[in-house]
Formats: structure tokens, sequence, C-alpha cells
């Protein structure tokens, strides 16, 4: 009896032996598979961290292209705007001073005292009503009009301290505010005395001449006033 239990017994401890090399095995196997799963996921995100790097990269490029497109067409834009006039508007290019502007066709450019004096150009804008009635001597009130002149500048100065010290032309007022024209910073204010008027003064970038751009007017809503200041805005240099 005693020897049947020691065969069971050595049965049983060969046969849990057994069982434990299996599992040991088995868990061995599992092992492996498992730093195999490891390893081909570790590849694939390293593919997948490439592959979004390099989108990126394309990302970037397609960005840089894109800002280029977009300059090259606000350039060409820029351009058209200069050389090719509004509709029914005309260009004009000022013989002294190297700036152009536009006009709308129900106005009248009178160049006659553009080159008549050393010291000032004179260009004169009038509506077509107005400049006929002048031709014909009936309007000799003083029409509104627009005037872009031109000034020597011997001393150098801005636009602001030739306003200060040339009052009589100027008709400067203490009071002014910033624009610009053509990118460039200018100067411009309101005055009052028989006819109201708008001026915009500026420097050439050498300061060798003060440009004057001015309307007058005897009612701030006169269209000539918002024609004026849609003018300004074509004035290029």
């Amino acid at each position: 009896m005693r020897k049947i239990n020691n065969q069971l017994k050595s049965k049983i401890f060969t046969l849990l032996f057994g069982l434990l090399i299996i599992l040991v095995s088995c868990n061995s196997n599992s092992g492996d598979v498992s730093e195999k799963d490891l390893e081909l996921q570790k590849k694939e995100l390293d593919l997948k961290q490439r592959e979004l790097a390099l989108k990126e990269k394309q990302l970037a490029l397609d960005s840089v292209q894109n800002s280029k497109k977009r300059e090259s067409t606000t350039t060409k834009t820029k351009q058209t705007d200069v050389n090719e006039p509004k509709e029914g508007w005309s260009s004009y290019k000022s013989k002294k001073g190297g700036f152009q502007f536009q006009c709308p066709s129900d106005y009248v450019l009178e160049r006659t005292y553009e080159n008549n004096y050393p010291d000032i150009s004179i260009i004169n804008i009038y509506s077509s009503d107005d400049y006929r009635a002048i031709k014909k001597g009936k309007n000799t009130c003083g029409p509104s009009s627009i005037s872009f002149n031109i000034y020597n500048n011997p001393d150098k100065i801005t636009a602001l301290q030739w306003a200060k010290n040339n009052k009589e032309i100027s008709n400067y007022s203490g009071d002014n505010k910033t624009v610009t024209v053509d990118n460039k910073n200018a100067i411009s204010y309101s005055w009052s005395g028989m006819v109201e008027g708008y001026e915009i003064l500026l420097s050439s970038d050498d300061l060798k001449y003060i440009y004057s751009f001015g309307v007058n007017y005897s009612d701030r809503n006169e269209k000539i006033r918002s024609d004026f200041l849609q003018i300004v805005k074509t004035i290029t240099f």
C-alpha cells in the first residue's frame, strides 16, 4: 500500500513537473510574440512619424508658395491699378514732381500754369460744367475746384513746417491729421474763408518738393469733395 502511494506520488510529481515545463514554455513563447509585436509597432510608429514630418514639410512649402502667389497677385493688381485707368477715368502724369493720377471723365484739367513758374507747378481740375462757365465768362466767383500744386522746397523742411511757414499759401489753421498718399505719410487739414477747403500736404522723399493736393467748395457735401478723395487714392509716385 505504501509502495502504491509512493508510485502515485511519483506519477503526480512527474505530471505536475510536466505541466510546469509546459507553462514555462508557453510563457516564454508568449514573451517572444509580445516583443515581436512591440518591435513591429515601433516600426509602424516610426513610419507614421516620418510620414507626418513629410506632410508638415509639404504644408510649409505649400504655404510659402501660396504666399508668393498672393504677393504676385497683389503686385499685378497694383500695377493694373496704376497703369490702367478706372472705367470712365483718364490717367495723367505731372511734368514736374514725378507723380501720376487718374481723373473722372466729367472733369477737365487746366494745365496752363503747370510749367509757367520756376518755383511752383499748378494743375487745376474743374467739373466740366464749371469749366465751360469759366470759358464763357459766366462764373467769376471762383468755382469749386481741385488743385494739385508742387512747390520747390529749398530749405528741405517737412510738409508740416512748410505749412506753418507759408500760411498765406497753405491756409494752415493749426490742426491736422496724419494720412497717407501712395503709402507716404502726409498731413491733412480743413480751412475756412470765403469758401471751405480741405488740404493734403506731403514732401518728396528727398525733400526737394512739397506736394499740395487740395479742394475748395461752398458746401462740404458737394460732389467735388468726395471725387477729390477718390482722385487722391489714385495718386502714385
